[in-house]
């Protein structure tokens, strides 16, 4: 009973890092968008206007809240002019 309990505890914190990690990954992310967003003057509602996407879906990419595709990565640095790397070089 006790290795069992042990490699439940095991796996939990495993998944847990894993999510994590992730959650942190999209919010620098999302950060990234958003001063690029800043630096242009661009409010949310204008680049989400320029990507066809609601204000409020942005908001959630933004703040760290959405996992989104690398289509939709690809849509926003267009609309920002920027490589879509460029969003992506201090998540890593």
């Amino acid at each position: 009973l006790c290795k069992k309990q042990s490699s439940i505890s095991i796996k939990l914190t495993h998944d847990f890092a894993l999510s994590h990690h992730s959650m942190t990954t999209l919010t620098i992310i999302g950060q990234r968008i958003a001063q690029k967003r800043k630096e242009q003057g661009l409010s949310q509602e204008d680049l989400a206007g320029l990507c066809d996407m609601d204000r409020s879906y942005l908001s959630e990419i933004e703040n760290g809240h959405k996992n989104f595709s690398v289509t939709v990565l690809m849509n926003l640095a267009e609309a920002l002019g920027v490589p879509s790397g460029d969003l992506l070089d201090r998540a890593s």
